[in-house]
């Protein structure tokens, strides 16, 4: 259900970074890199208009993450929802850590 309003804002936000690059404006993106399927694509499409790509991964153990959950949903601002833990389990285990290889920089 969260997918059915999230797909179409980060395509859209995706579009708008796709003209950004395209104008030879630095574009920082937050989305869509679980898997390196993901990474390889948004990769791809921004070496097509012209611009190089560089990951940057934070290694945080799961632990931390579970931490700082935890706080986030002890202090959230009127409006927000708060995540559960199990979900954050369960996102973790579907996440594919970038291997030194992608983090290189690739230019177009």
């Amino acid at each position: 259900m969260l997918d059915d309003a999230r797909n179409p804002m980060e395509a859209i936000l995706w579009q708008q970074g796709l003209r950004a690059l395209e104008l030879g404006i630095n574009v920082i993106q937050d989305f869509g890199v679980w898997g390196k399927d993901e990474r390889e694509r948004f990769r791809a499409e921004a070496s097509k208009v012209g611009a190089s790509t560089e990951i940057r991964y934070m290694d945080v153990p799961l632990d931390e993450l579970l931490a700082r959950l935890n706080h986030r949903n002890a202090n959230l601002p009127s409006g927000d929802f708060p995540i559960d833990s199990e979900q954050l389990r369960r996102n973790a285990a579907l996440f594919q850590a970038p291997t030194p290889d992608e983090c290189s920089v690739r230019l177009p």
